[in-house]
């Protein structure tokens, strides 16, 4: 039972150690995954988490522009829109924002937003752990030239957000053996 709960949090870990990249200090570019909103309209904390991880990637790094990416895929709110809108909350008003509207899964996101990533010398893509990294897998299946300069932009600290971490490593790993099912996207 206890490795039911542990492998997650290692799994976590080693998709979010990553190594400094100190060349990409201001040349690089962030895409926020997009997660829908509560039904009341307000952020749900999986955004909040996301946009803080993308706000502390652009600190870091002093990136110039951050790709929101989300379209509406389960309510009538458009996730992009509720990105940018967080961005604004956040008092995040250096980067210039460019917003995905159209995509409905983690492979849309992904796939709608490379005409937006292309130029910078390094993309960070803002999300959990297991979630970015397989955004990332899916960037680099689609684009060969631009994976090596794509990083994970996911922070670990142990058993935050617990609940949603583990679903994610576990929903990532289904969808990995959904992705090899289909045609070996992993």
């Amino acid at each position: 039972m206890a490795a039911l709960f542990l492998l997650p949090e290692a799994a976590l870990y080693l998709a979010s150690a990553r190594a400094d990249v100190p060349e990409a200090h201001g040349h690089c570019r962030v895409l926020v995954l997009g997660f829908p909103g509560r039904r009341d309209g307000m952020p749900s904390p999986v955004q909040l988490f996301r946009m803080r991880v993308a706000q502390e990637t652009l600190e870091r790094y002093a990136c110039s522009t951050m790709v929101l990416s989300g379209g509406r895929p389960h309510s009538e709110r458009v996730e992009a829109d509720d990105l940018a809108a967080i961005a604004q909350s956040l008092r995040m008003t250096g980067p210039r924002l460019i917003l995905e509207r159209e995509s409905g899964s983690t492979w849309e996101n992904v796939r709608d937003s490379l005409p937006s990533l292309a130029g910078p010398d390094h993309v960070f893509i803002a999300s959990d752990p297991a979630h970015a990294q397989r955004a990332r897998r899916y960037l680099c299946r689609l684009d060969a030239e631009l994976c090596p300069r794509v990083h994970v932009a996911a922070r670990f600290r142990p058993f935050e957000s617990f609940w949603y971490q583990w679903l994610s490593v576990w929903w990532s790993l289904l969808s990995a053996a959904r992705d090899a099912a289909r045609g070996g996207l992993i």
